[in-house]
């Protein structure tokens, strides 16, 4: 029903296998998961974050590294967001812009 938790027993063991391994945060299975998820999207290195900001951030300043952003550079995002998306842009020094989205599918909307 409603609410109802359901955990088969290959999970119960996977779960209990990261209790015991006394690491809950970059463990033996986090390191695989990065292993494997780096050789199936046929990358050097991939990154395992604890949440979607985190994510933001670290997509945002590999972007002012690699095509040398600078600080206060405008970046433009959907106005129908969540409020990290706007926070990682002030938190990494440039400027949000929100932008109209489609509200069939709240995507940044182009006007041509």
């Amino acid at each position: 029903g409603v609410g109802d938790l359901r955990i088969n027993k290959r999970s119960r063991n996977l779960v209990n296998q990261v209790l015991k391994s006394n690491r809950l945060s970059y463990g033996p299975f986090h390191q695989k998961l990065e292993k494997m998820f780096a050789k199936e999207h046929d990358v050097k290195f991939s990154l395992f974050t604890n949440s979607g900001t985190s994510a933001l951030q670290i997509a945002l300043h590999a972007l002012k590294s690699t095509y040398g952003w600078r600080d206060g550079d405008e970046v433009i995002i959907p106005a129908v967001t969540f409020v990290a998306t706007a926070n990682i842009v002030i938190a990494c020094r440039m400027k949000p812009v929100f932008v109209d989205v489609n509200m069939g599918n709240f995507s940044i909307l182009f006007v041509i």
